[in-house]
């Protein structure tokens, strides 16, 4: 029963951080329009986040190994944390291109290591973590279906 609660819980919290990072684009650009930054500008501070990715992308994994995934974790929520502080606080162009670069940076500090980490925790509780790296799109939504309901 444990080891269901525990898969149950880690599939949702996986589920959530995917559909609420996948809808944050849409609402920081609304954001940015309605802050009076035009089109064109818009595409450029977008652009930041892309670069962030980038930068967070080669040194994420030697950080994960080398201090820990969940400190790399904590390390992303921060800087994911001040991406958002730095847009409450700031309303130009400079800034929100900081914001993007930062949150950029963010996303691919917790990217690959959410993943590795989730693995961990699925190989921990029920032995077998192989289903989860099917790259086929349905197959990997049909693990997580079947990690929640049986």
């Amino acid at each position: 029963m444990r080891l269901k609660s525990v898969s149950f819980k880690i599939a949702i919290l996986f589920l959530v951080f995917t559909l609420f990072r996948s809808s944050m684009s849409g609402i920081f650009s609304l954001f940015y329009a309605k802050n009076g930054i035009p089109d064109a500008n818009i595409s450029s501070i977008k652009s930041f986040q892309n670069i962030g990715i980038i930068f967070g992308l080669l040194p994420a994994g030697y950080l994960a190994d080398r201090i820990g995934r969940l400190k790399v974790l904590a390390l992303s929520s921060l800087v994911i944390a001040t991406s958002f502080f730095i847009l409450i606080l700031f309303r130009n162009f400079f800034f929100f291109s900081t914001a993007e670069l930062l949150y950029g940076i963010g996303l691919a500090l917790n990217s690959g290591t959410l993943l590795a980490y989730v693995t961990d925790l699925q190989e921990q509780t029920n032995g077998d973590a192989s289903n989860y790296f099917e790259f086929n799109h349905i197959n990997r939504w049909k693990y997580w279906y079947l990690a929640i309901w049986n």
